[in-house]
C-alpha cells in the first residue's frame, strides 16, 4: 500500500494537488480536499483506476467526519488535528 500511495501522491496528474492531508491506518484513509466534488471524482476515479485489486469509496463528511473510532471535525479558530507516528 505505501508503494500505492507514493505512486499516486507524487503522480503529475493535477487532481492530486488538492490533496491538503491523507493519513492511512491498514486500509481506511483520511483525506482532506481542498478542491471542487468534481475534482474529488476525478481523484477517486485515478485511484481506483491505479491497480485493479484496490477499489477505494468514498465518504463526504463537511466539517466533521468518522474515521475509525474517532469523529474528526473542523472548527474556527482551533488548532489543526495532527496524528505524531
Amino acid at each position: 500500500m505505501r508503494h500505492f500511495e507514493e505512486e499516486v501522491l507524487q503522480s503529475e496528474n493535477e487532481v492530486v494537488g488538492h490533496v491538503l492531508y491523507w493519513y492511512r491506518y491498514v486500509d481506511d484513509v483520511l483525506c482532506s480536499w481542498g478542491g471542487s466534488l468534481l475534482q474529488l471524482q476525478e481523484f477517486l476515479s485515478m485511484l481506483n483506476d491505479e491497480f485493479s485489486s484496490i477499489t477505494f469509496t468514498l465518504e463526504v463528511g463537511g466539517d466533521k467526519i468518522n474515521f475509525l473510532d474517532l469523529t474528526v471535525s473542523i472548527g474556527a479558530g482551533h488548532p489543526p488535528i495532527k496524528f505524531i507516528n
